[in-house]
């Protein structure tokens, strides 16, 4: 994100980050790169995905999968796998929200295949931003936040995951939010790998 940053502020006399104080020496920022690979990822965030907690989106995104994306197919193993391994720990997850446990249910959600298959990373949700606005000039992500599979070191109270988004002139947002927020301003992004 460092550097896509730094290239996008030098290259298109703009700003791909709005702010990078708070987070400039986490590896979200530092390290981490897109990988190369496809992936379909949608312009808005999935239907029904606001103003819910991380844990009621990755439910959401299991439907999602089930009555949208594979709709009428045969639904690849890869997400069959990652349904049923949601579906297996779902109800420990569940009781460490209710238990205000949020930072182990945060790294048990970030974790999970569902939603390393589905949602994107700091990066390739900043990635995404950049190269949409680069082609059309218009921003991904205006009004809102996309929850990402990304901890931030500095939430483990909260079970802070981050999120990118609310998007203009000034660059985009990055945030934290704690795993049991809920916001009508934090939805998900589809990201599909191919």
């Amino acid at each position: 994100m460092k550097s896509m940053d730094d290239l996008f502020t030098r290259e298109m006399k703009g700003k791909a980050l709005h702010s990078t104080g708070s987070y400039k020496s986490e590896d979200f920022f530092t390290k981490e790169v897109p990988e190369p690979r496809w992936a379909l990822v949608s312009k808005e965030v999935i239907p029904g995905t606001l103003d819910k907690n991380y844990f009621e989106q990755t439910k959401i995104i299991v439907n999602y999968l089930s009555e949208e994306v594979f709709k009428g197919q045969i639904m690849p193993a890869t997400y069959l796998s990652a349904i049923n391994e949601f579906a297996d720990q779902k109800d420990d997850i569940q009781g460490l929200i209710n238990s205000y446990e949020w930072h182990v249910a945060a790294e048990k959600l970030a974790n999970l295949q569902i939603n390393q298959l589905t949602r994107q990373t700091p990066a390739e949700a900043l990635y995404d931003i950049l190269i949409h606005f680069q082609t059309t000039g218009k921003y991904l992500l205006e009004k809102m936040y996309t929850w990402t599979t990304r901890r931030s070191p500095d939430g483990d109270l909260l079970g802070d995951l981050v999120g990118v988004g609310v998007t203009g002139s000034e660059g985009a947002d990055v945030f934290r939010y704690g795993s049991g927020s809920e916001g009508d301003y934090l939805g998900v992004s589809f990201s599909r790998r191919v």
